[in-house]
């Protein structure tokens, strides 16, 4: 976990971790001198920080993203963190669907109306009939 929280006031950041750094050390520097760079949150921060600002520059100039390879990590693991959000939202809208609005016809099947009552899905009779006026009305 590494986790960056802004502070409010002073306009400083408190960094959250369970990043042992000296264990994390010993085994970076044995591909990496000490003398060219050790693991802290600051390191971590300044290629986190670089890896945003190529993502905004590459888009904004609709190129190719051409980054070494830590921001190619770090860049691979935030996609993969929005990516994981995405689908829990996914599933809670399915969920929501299913027990909320139970024999309420999905958008699919209201827009599959305009096809004609033959492409009407008979979810139930509250569906069916919220499907027919639609149909009726041509509002699909």
């Amino acid at each position: 976990m590494f986790r960056v929280e802004p502070v409010l006031k002073g306009g400083t950041y408190k960094v959250t971790t369970n990043v042992d750094f000296d264990a994390a050390n010993s085994s970076y520097n044995q591909y990496v001198s000490k003398g060219h760079s050790t693991l802290s949150a600051a390191f971590l921060l300044g290629h986190i920080a670089d890896t945003r600002r190529d993502l905004i520059v590459g888009s904004r100039l609709d190129s190719e993203f051409a980054v070494a390879a830590p921001r190619a990590l770090i860049a691979s693991c935030k996609f993969a963190e929005l990516m994981s959000a995405a689908n829990r939202a996914v599933k809670v809208a399915d969920v929501f669907q299913e027990a909320v609005v139970g024999d309420v016809p999905s958008i699919k099947e209201t827009v599959n109306l305009a096809r004609g009552p033959s492409a009407m899905s008979h979810t139930g009779a509250a569906s069916a009939e919220v499907q027919g006026l639609a149909y009726e009305t041509g509002q699909f």
